[in-house]
């Protein structure tokens, strides 16, 4: 696949040129879901602009015009969240929210179903979004979900159009055509992988954190992006400070089971647990979807370090990530490994959580250095986490807490992230814009995978 991708370049011309778009749409849809699923190119991005420059061309021609226009359900101006479906709990839904709670307009919920499923929204997320109107195009023609998707987000009534599809949703890229180009903003959650919408002409191109926009200015050639920073629904929240580590040390880490496993990487994060209850005697609670065999081996392995089952707490999946943290009296906050969320780090600054981060071997970008507060410690291998687990007592804590809430009041809090929204981002120098932090990464590992990538 990869090898020939100048053939699949033209391929998709010759599809345009005959006015295919339906196999041109599948295509570019397969070719993505490919490629953000390779292994080799995890952490990379495509530097050029012509899959995007390709989609506009086919949404061009979809003649969307010539079908009945979209009506919302209330006259009014109104925003469009455009998302491929909502099926799993995590950083991109809890992104939606915020954008939500700071809207000054109704906010309509646009779902490609680009896979065709029966329910592409979890009830739970249905239940906690106050959208004024769900959309959820059920025709299973790409070319008609182009043309339906287009129908709704060229009503004169919108006002702004929030794209955060999946990194292979041709259908939601073909939809930004030069006519919504300009209502339309690119919130890059797909920062992991190749994806479709980084390169549209005459969109507002946003990096939610400071590596991602650091990355597509230098590196690929984005000379217009702009700046959006992340925030938390928890930053009302008045961290605690008086009552460390009672009545025991108590760790949480939230994430779903594909930042656990689906990367070849030389430390796991069961070990990494299991070296923080061995050290600290304490809890370590785990929010967010991990499966039985997963459980069942990580219950296997503390049974194999003598350390008792329910020291191992799983909640599953739940919103509100600061308030839970809060509400456990969570002393340290251990991001997954050995992919980290970087949502999930702005919550905890917001509850005003100590974080523990690694200095990911493979990228940067991996092990969210650069997400967090300057005195926040690091580690490279287990042995220094281990020492820097030994000088938790109720001073560092409450240094550390101290530290993590006021970054995130510095340069995460919600007025900030309302509007760097409503003027869609902020340029390169601007003073909100977070510095990067010093990476020194394990070196052995490092050449490792370098040479083996």
């Amino acid at each position: 696949m990869f090898d020939n991708i100048t053939e699949i370049i033209s391929e998709q011309q010759n599809l345009l040129r005959r006015d295919n778009i339906e196999e041109f749409l599948e295509r570019m849809f397969r070719l993505f879901l490919e490629l953000s699923n390779a292994p080799q190119l995890r952490g990379k991005q495509i530097n050029s602009g012509i899959f995007d420059e390709l989609c506009q061309a086919a949404g061009q021609t979809s003649a969307f015009e010539l079908y009945q226009q979209f009506q919302p359900a209330e006259d009014v101006p109104y925003n469009v969240i455009l998302v491929t479906e909502l099926t799993v709990q995590g950083g991109h839904v809890e992104i939606i929210k915020d954008i939500l709670r700071n809207s000054k307009l109704p906010v309509i919920l646009l779902v490609t179903n680009i896979h065709n499923k029966k329910d592409p929204i979890l009830r739970t997320i249905s239940e906690e979004c106050d959208f004024s109107e769900t959309v959820l195009i059920e025709d299973n023609r790409l070319l008609e979900k182009l043309r339906l998707t287009q129908s709704v987000i060229n009503h004169p009534k919108v006002h702004r159009v929030y794209l955060l599809s999946h990194p292979y949703d041709s259908v939601a890229i073909a939809a930004i055509t030069p006519s919504i180009a300009k209502k339309a903003l690119f919130l890059h959650h797909c920062d992991h992988t190749p994806c479709l919408g980084s390169h549209l002409v005459g969109v507002e191109h946003l990096d939610l954190h400071n590596i991602g926009f650091s990355r597509c200015r230098h590196e690929h050639n984005l000379t217009n992006n702009r700046y959006l920073c992340l925030t938390s629904a928890g930053e009302d929240i008045k961290p605690k400070r008086t009552n460390f580590s009672k009545p025991v040390f108590t760790s949480a880490t939230c994430g779903s089971i594909h930042k656990l496993q689906n990367m070849d990487y030389h430390l796991s994060y069961k070990d990494q647990i299991v070296q923080v209850l061995k050290n600290k005697k304490g809890i370590h609670y785990h929010i967010g979807y991990l499966p039985g065999d997963f459980l069942s081996g990580m219950a296997n392995l503390l049974e194999m370090h003598g350390i008792e089952e329910n020291q191992f707490c799983y909640l599953g999946e739940a919103p509100g990530l600061a308030t839970i943290l809060s509400t456990l009296d969570v002393d340290l906050y251990i991001p997954t490994m050995p992919l980290s969320g970087g949502k999930a780090l702005v919550d905890a600054m917001a509850a005003g959580v100590p974080i523990l981060l690694h200095q990911h071997a493979r990228d940067r970008i991996w092990g969210s250095i650069d997400l967090v507060y300057p005195e926040a410690p690091t580690w490279r291998d287990l042995k220094e986490m281990n020492a820097i687990l030994d000088q938790f007592d109720e001073r560092y804590w409450q240094q550390q807490s101290k530290a993590s809430r006021a970054y995130f009041e510095r340069f995460h809090n919600n007025k900030m992230f309302s509007e760097q929204l409503e003027r869609a981002g902020l340029d390169i120098n601007a003073v909100d814009i977070p510095p990067l932090k010093p990476y020194r990464p394990d070196i052995g590992a490092f050449l490792h995978f370098a040479r083996n990538s």
